[in-house]
């Protein structure tokens, strides 16, 4: 506790490196077993396909002196380069990258390159009308997250698992207990900030390493992100596929990899 694991010790570490490898042959085996032999309908993305995910951004109509300084390359080049002056005075003061800080980035670019405001409102109507999906799901995965922490349902769930948990089983069930969360708290972000300190205080006291509970977490987030593809609705909006595509594929890369991710943890538990 305390220390930085280097990833030699978890992305790196042999027992990592071999259940990718052996998911890898696994998933590509039993997709391949699954697949139909005759395919009635293909779904192939086409420039038609992409250009009609794209509406096209219509012309300001200047009816008022307004009008006029919307249409106006001016307002948005002001805008970007007040950001970009926000950008150098952070870097210039010691400031790291953040994700607010990246979200300002290309805000600024948005800004330095769109002619008029009216090309800006454009571009993100089109944007978001990909990624419509996701923009009412967050809210809500966020609001489950404040829920569950506010309540100290997380707490309750891990506690009760490192309660029956020994050295040996720890990593499982804390992979385990991760695909269960990762329902509710979908961002692997904010699963880790939830989960990790009760886990690796966990594995403080069991005396277990710690890069175990780390990657029994991740391995969790992963695996039960394929009965809850929500990464994929862009994608799957520009393709013009529904979730039920390709559920069924996901749901075997689900049992493929859940049955590695497990014997995993119980080999590294074993000591082995």
């Amino acid at each position: 506790m305390g220390h930085i694991i280097p990833i030699r010790e978890t992305i790196f570490s042999w027992w990592n490196i071999s259940a990718i490898v052996v998911t890898l042959i696994l998933v590509a085996l039993a997709l391949w077993l699954v697949a139909p032999r005759s395919v009635p309908e293909s779904h192939t993305v086409t420039a038609e396909a992409l250009a009609q995910s794209e509406q096209e951004i219509e012309r300001p109509v200047i009816e008022a002196p307004a009008d006029r300084l919307d249409a106006s390359r001016i307002p948005t080049t002001l805008v970007g380069l007040a950001l970009v002056a926000y950008l150098v005075i952070h870097f210039a003061g010691g400031g790291t990258v953040t994700l607010n800080i990246v979200n300002w980035m290309f805000l600024g670019l948005i800004f330095l390159l769109s002619r008029n405001t009216f090309e800006v409102m454009g571009l993100v109507k089109n944007a978001a009308s990909n990624v419509g999906d996701i923009l009412l799901q967050f809210p809500l995965y966020a609001g489950i997250m404040g829920i569950m922490t506010a309540t100290g349902l997380i707490q309750v769930l891990s506690d009760s698992i490192v309660a029956v948990a020994s050295p040996q089983t720890l990593g499982l069930l804390a992979f385990l207990s991760a695909g269960l969360v990762n329902f509710f708290v979908p961002s692997g972000g904010g699963q880790v900030a939830i989960q990790a300190p009760i886990l690796l205080d966990a594995a403080a006291r069991l005396d277990v390493d710690p890069a175990v509970v780390i990657m029994a977490v991740s391995y969790g987030d992963q695996w039960t992100n394929m009965i809850q593809p929500f990464w994929a609705l862009p994608l799957l909006a520009i393709a013009g596929l529904k979730i039920r595509d390709i559920l069924g594929y996901t749901t075997v890369v689900l049992l493929v990899s859940g049955i590695v991710f497990a014997a995993t943890m119980l080999v590294v538990g074993a000591g082995v």
